[in-house]
């Protein structure tokens, strides 16, 4: 693990469920909100969906495009 990542453990939100809770909609809201590229997640494998609390709520305040 790099220092990079171990720094920003604590940033990331691993899966749709973790994404949803945080940002407090049903994983079907979250999915919508995804695949409408309205929150940014990063796909780091076929399976698997990441997203950082710092990008998704500056997203969802409208400060990134």
């Amino acid at each position: 693990m790099t220092a990079t990542q171990n720094e920003s453990d604590g940033d990331i939100l691993w899966g749709v469920a973790a994404i949803a809770h945080y940002i407090k909609r049903s994983k079907r809201q979250t999915h919508y909100l995804i695949s409408k590229r309205r929150i940014p997640v990063e796909k780091p494998g076929p399976k698997t969906i990441t997203g950082s609390k710092s990008k998704i709520s500056a997203a969802l305040k409208g400060d990134v495009a």
